[in-house]
């Protein structure tokens, strides 16, 4: 049970991991249970173009007992300084509420816009607690085109393959996020949507699956003809790159109630578990009935 305290850590907001990891003490004696002194959990990102955004906790003893999603929104730290800086200006963030995260207290400051090629270091001190992190803003890549095809002969599943051209002569990074209008609260980390451009030729076609959400056995990679699909397809550095592959590794063996997983999540917060990501940013839009409607699967962006 020794990893318990690190995939407790990494089980952040947004991510969606809280009951994937309460699967993992089915069968447990809660005699063998460690306990571990709580930490401070970071969740933060600032896109080019965009608003930081933290969330911050305390880390989840674990239990015996069921504990619904909501049990987050008590582990919030509600009345922490939240400071970011661009090397020239800090920028104090401001904390409210918001039903559309969990947990649903947010820091933000619509003062400091991200730029790409720039450094943003977070500064977060409440009580004994003292985390600070930095990362860079790499410069965004636009989607040529997006293509949705059928997935089974009566058209109830498609699939949305993205379009790209991949810079070879440097090292780039990719991550896709997945909204659902209607469904999803905000972007969730899609499933297998982790790309190393040095595996990538120039011109590159990858599919773009549904973001990744509890409960497991509800989850379908494919869309509905009737959804709305909001994608963000985002640049980043090594730093997030290493972090989003040690959760996507987690949460593929997590699915597995037969596979225990032992492994530390890579974080770049100083005095915490977590993360602090800049993204390369840009947003799209698909309606997969108005594109099945009018005939024309592939859809094309400037």
């Amino acid at each position: 049970m020794r990893a318990m305290k690190n995939i407790l850590a990494a089980g952040l907001a947004n991510i969606i991991m809280m009951p994937a990891v309460l699967m993992l003490f089915a069968g447990c004696d809660e005699d063998n249970i460690i306990y571990a002194e709580p930490q401070l959990a970071v969740e933060g990102w600032i896109d080019s173009g965009g608003h930081p955004v933290v969330l911050l906790s305390t880390t989840i003893q674990p239990s015996m007992e069921y504990q619904d999603m909501s049990v987050i929104n008590d582990y919030a730290v509600r009345d922490a300084k939240v400071v970011v800086s661009d090397g020239q200006n800090d920028y104090v963030l401001t904390g409210r509420e918001d039903d559309g995260y969990l947990p649903n207290f947010i820091y933000t400051c619509e003062d400091l816009v991200g730029e790409p090629g720039k450094e943003y270091s977070l500064f977060v001190d409440c009580g004994d607690y003292h985390a600070e992190a930095v990362t860079t803003i790499p410069s965004p890549v636009g989607i040529s085109s997006f293509e949705i095809s059928p997935k089974d002969e009566d058209g109830s599943l498609y699939g949305i393959n993205a379009f790209f051209e991949n810079d070879r002569t440097g090292k780039n990074y990719y991550k896709f996020f997945v909204k659902i209008e209607g469904k999803d609260d905000f972007y969730l980390s899609s499933f297998l949507g982790l790309i190393n451009g040095d595996v990538l030729g120039e011109d590159t076609e990858v599919p773009v699956y549904k973001g990744m959400k509890i409960p497991w056995d509800e989850f379908e990679s494919f869309y509905r003809p009737d959804e709305v699909v909001n994608i963000k397809f985002a640049c980043i550095d090594r730093v997030s790159y290493d972090y989003w592959s040690d959760f996507d590794e987690l949460a593929s063996f997590s699915r597995n109630p037969f596979f225990f997983v032992d492994s530390k999540i890579r974080s770049n917060i100083n005095g915490g578990q977590g993360y602090w990501c800049g993204y390369g940013a840009t947003e799209y839009r698909i309606d997969i009935a108005e594109c099945i409607e009018r005939g024309d699967y592939v859809v094309t962006f400037d």
